[in-house]
This record gives C-alpha cells, sequence and structure tokens, in this order.
C-alpha cells in the first residue's frame, strides 16, 4: 500500500506540475525567480512520501 501511495505522489506530481510549470514558465516576466521557487515542490513532495512511509509503517 506504502509503494502504491508513493507511485500516486509521482503520478499526481509529474502528471500535473510539469504541464502548469511549463505554462507559468513562458508566461513569467521573471522566470529565474519562478524556478528558485519551483525547487521548493521537490522538498513538498519528498516530505509527503515520507510521511506516507511512517503513515503506513505505523498502520
Amino acid at each position: 500500500m506504502s509503494f502504491l501511495c508513493t507511485v500516486a505522489i509521482w503520478w499526481l506530481y509529474f502528471g500535473t506540475s510539469t504541464i502548469q510549470a511549463e505554462h507559468a514558465f513562458t508566461h513569467s516576466s521573471d522566470p529565474g525567480r519562478l524556478g528558485a521557487y519551483f525547487h521548493y515542490i521537490h522538498a513538498i513532495l519528498i516530505t509527503g512520501i515520507i510521511v506516507t512511509a511512517v503513515g503506513m509503517i505505523s498502520f
């Protein structure tokens, strides 16, 4: 179950954020700053995977 949740998190991340991020970068007046902020999403993704794994272990 934990593996399936992790796959779902990755699928949601790459399935939706890639398209939206490309659109935001191409239409931004300052794509460098936007790219720097975009890296925070990776921290949220990894945190979600860790929280899911810990939640599944304690379940």
